[in-house]
């Protein structure tokens, strides 16, 4: 599943960003370094794929503008506009936080005025982007509609490219003062998916240096992926009270898709078993929303507040029917075409997901002093799958758990405060990998949680630091000796994690963090030697830094840094090595100009600064290579 959805992943962070681009700048737009995305820039220990070891996106968590949504295809970046992941300090204050955090999306909206966007990229490899935005407003301030259009044509050699296509557009009413109706479509399409190797080794080692320019795949294996995300939200202060409320579609439609197993890759880059998995009309659709209505009183050093709210969710999947094509023995590091084979696929499975959540919540803000948060939530959930074997009874599962939170933060002195919190949920797992014999499949809602707590320092004003503890437990789930993806035991992910925010010097801003990570796994499989006590996948260490300068007494240039390092990754399922580390740097440079009243920004950027070769791990023990160095020049422009 993660193969066939990397397409959309390379999409969402690689687009060209939206909004005001010519002053769009994701150090400077972030409060944390928690993880932050604008238009096409990210940075962060965490994303909204990743946070502590787990993924908010799979795990049921994302938000569109801080209402439920359940996720099932990337949203065009034609649609949004930025992206924060919510959890530690960051979640203080949110109404019924998860265990795996929150991915919290910002939708593109109209701003009161006329802006006209225009955005071209173009990369090594023979890589070109273009987008274009428009905001117009229908009734003044009031009413307006904002719509865009992007397209991106990827050349790179060794795969994981295609041709993008996404639209968006939405409609931004704001009927009184303080309250907001946003109504939204959005669509994204992907054609030409080449499809590069997955390299599993056949021993405790990393696969051989292949060329990152050079394309390995199958000529045929060109896949199609289709995307949908619809909406509408309200937001509207009703004299004490406030409603907030939305209701949003989500569907992804994949006619054709592959994954290129390489199986038992040696040392010398001899491949034991290359398989192609193709599959046709995988497809998941989801209709989702949540309604709550909040009271706050008190005056302005003690505050109170009360939220009630009702969470739904019906999402219908179709699966399996996968077709795998054995090309035998295979080569890592040079073309090995192969005729296209008769494709047949078999018939396929189906599930449908039922889940009603009710909630209520207290909030406790004195001033100065600290804050308190409870919440207490009850969940009906109802999962049916319906196998295409007739052999296969259907599968029901049915879950009604209490679940509930407790948060609070105290001031300590002047600038430090702690912050501790425990909460419990009801969260989706991963879907069956590529390599799994029940590929696609996936298990019943998992019962999961989390307790953190750690200290925040405000240095200055501008600039803050925390140092947070964390632990949060779920069921394991993962492919055992014989390929089946199944529960093999407890994961407990313990971890220090780290942040500085802020303007450290006049025109310098600084976003620093780290991640140390003690992922376990416990339980029958461990104990039996199927698995090892870490899971594959995992690392005990990630780092970033981020400088962004912008010379004191003028507007026109600024530069930047980036740094991003991992500690090694575990290889494999019985933890018997270890990847190597990674570690890369980036520079880049903006320079800022008008031709006549528009607004224009040039900027340059080298990623991978000194062509770092490293193997990013799957949680099934699949190998794919980070990309080589690349140049980037962006020009972006506002009328």
């Amino acid at each position: 599943m993660f193969f066939r959805q990397l397409p959309l992943f390379i999409l969402a962070i690689a687009s060209p960003a939206v909004a005001q681009r010519t002053t769009s700048n994701v150090v400077t737009a972030s409060d944390d370094a928690f993880g932050r995305a604008v238009g096409n820039d990210k940075i962060g220990i965490y994303s909204i794929e990743s946070v502590r070891g787990f993924n908010p996106i799979e795990a049921g968590n994302v938000r569109i503008e801080g209402l439920y949504f359940d996720q099932q295809s990337t949203p065009s970046s034609r649609l949004v506009d930025s992206s924060a992941v919510r959890v530690g300090y960051a979640a203080k204050g949110y109404p019924f936080p998860a265990p795996t955090g929150i991915a919290d999306l910002q939708i593109e909206k109209f701003e009161g005025k006329r802006v006209i966007s225009l955005d071209v990229e173009a990369e090594s490899y023979r890589n070109f982007s273009g987008s274009a935005q428009l905001k117009l407003p229908l009734v003044g301030e009031t009413l307006g509609v904002s719509a865009g259009l992007g397209a991106r044509f990827a050349q790179v050699r060794q795969g994981r490219d295609g041709h993008f296509l996404s639209a968006g557009i939405n409609l931004d009413w704001k009927p009184y003062s303080g309250a907001e109706i946003v109504a939204f479509l959005s669509r994204l399409h992907i054609s030409n998916m080449r499809t590069s190797p997955t390299f599993f080794p056949s021993g405790s080692f990393s696969p051989p240096h292949v060329n990152r320019r050079r394309f390995v795949g199958q000529p045929w294996a060109d896949g199609k992926s289709n995307g949908i995300t619809n909406g509408i939200y309200a937001k509207l202060p009703i004299g004490p009270f406030r409603l907030d409320a939305g209701v949003f579609r989500s569907v992804r439609d994949d006619p054709l898709s592959f994954a290129d197993l390489a199986l038992g890759t040696a040392n010398d880059g001899s491949i034991g078993n290359r398989v192609i998995i193709a599959d046709r009309n995988s497809f998941a659709a989801s209709t989702s929303g949540e309604m709550r209505l909040t009271h706050s009183w008190g005056g302005t050093s003690v505050r109170h507040r009360i939220v009630a709210g009702v969470r739904a969710r019906s999402q219908k999947r179709l699966f399996g029917g996968q077709q795998s094509i054995a090309l035998g023995a295979s080569v890592a590091d040079a073309p090995d075409d192969r005729a296209a084979p008769v494709l047949a696929f078999g018939p396929d499975d189906r599930s449908h997901v039922r889940q009603y959540t009710f909630g209520l919540g207290y909030n406790l803000d004195v001033n100065g002093k600290g804050s308190l948060g409870l919440a207490i939530q009850k969940s009906d959930y109802r999962k049916e799958t319906r196998f295409a074997d007739p052999l296969l009874l259907p599968a029901e599962s049915h879950d009604k758990p209490v679940l509930f939170s407790v948060n609070a933060t105290v001031a300590l002195f002047s600038g430090l405060s702690a912050y501790g919190g425990y909460v419990r949920g009801l969260e989706e797992s991963a879907v069956a990998p590529d390599i799994a014999s029940n590929r696609n499949e996936a298990p019943p809602a998992l019962r999961t949680s989390q307790m953190d707590g750690g200290l925040r320092y405000a240095i200055s004003p501008r600039l803050s630091m925390i140092v947070g503890l964390f632990e949060v437990k779920k069921p394991y789930f993962n492919v055992d000796a014989t390929n089946r993806f199944r529960e093999l035991g407890t994961v407990t992910n313990r971890g220090i994690e780290f942040s500085l925010a802020g303007t450290a010097l006049p025109g310098l801003t600084v976003i620093a963090g780290a991640l140390l990570l003690d992922p376990k796994v416990s339980g029958e499989a461990v104990t039996a030697g199927i698995i090892g006590p870490r899971p594959a996948g995992s690392v005990s260490r990630r780092g970033i830094a981020n400088l962004d300068w912008k010379p004191v007494g003028q507007e026109a240039w600024s530069f930047d840094i980036s740094y991003e390092g991992y500690s090694g990754a575990t290889g494999d399922r019985l933890n018997t090595f270890t990847a190597p580390a990674r570690n890369t740097f980036g520079l880049g440079a903006r320079y800022r100009f008008h031709l006549g009243r528009a607004k224009l920004l040039l900027r340059g950027q080298v990623a991978n600064l000194f062509n770092d070769y490293s193997w990013r791990v799957s949680s099934s023990g699949g190998f794919t290579f980070t990309l080589p160095r690349k140049a980037i020049i962006n020009l972006a422009a506002d009328f």
